[in-house]
C-alpha cells in the first residue's frame, strides 16, 4: 500500500518500454529498468499500471515524485539530504561515491517496498 504522499511532477515524456516497467521505479534512457547505481531518465509515472514491453511508457523527468525503495531511509538521512540512486530493479537506494545521483529523499521509509517522496535531479 502506498502512503498518502504528495507529488509535484514536472515534465512527463514517453519512451518505448523494452521490458515491463512498474510505476514508482527508475527507468533508464534505453527504456529498460534502471540498473544498479546507473543514471535514470526518470521515474515511471504513478498514474499508470505497469507498462508492457513495446508499449509507450510515461516517465516523469523532473519535479517531486514517489519512488519505491529497497531499503530503509531514516529521518536523519532525509535531514542530511540523502542522495538516492537505483538498485538493479529500479528501486531507490542510498547512493555512494561512485553511483549516479538520481534524486534526493524528502521523506523517510521503514524498509524495502516502502515509498518516499523524491526530488529528481
Amino acid at each position: 500500500m502506498i502512503p498518502q504522499l504528495t507529488e509535484n511532477p514536472g515534465k512527463t515524456i514517453t519512451i518505448t518500454a523494452k521490458e515491463v516497467l512498474e510505476p514508482y521505479r527508475f527507468v533508464g534512457f534505453t527504456g529498460h529498468i534502471c540498473g544498479n547505481g546507473d543514471k535514470a531518465l526518470g521515474v515511471v509515472t504513478s498514474q499508470s499500471s505497469p507498462f508492457s514491453a513495446d508499449e509507450d511508457a510515461a516517465v516523469v523527468v523532473d519535479g517531486v515524485v514517489i519512488v519505491e525503495v529497497a531499503e530503509a531511509f531514516s529521518q536523519a538521512d532525509v535531514v542530511r539530504g540523502m542522495a538516492v540512486t537505483s538498485d538493479i530493479n529500479g528501486r531507490g537506494i542510498k547512493a555512494n561515491g561512485q553511483d549516479f545521483v538520481n534524486g534526493y529523499a524528502l521523506t523517510a521509509a521503514s524498509g524495502p517496498g516502502d515509498h518516499i517522496r523524491l526530488k529528481l535531479v
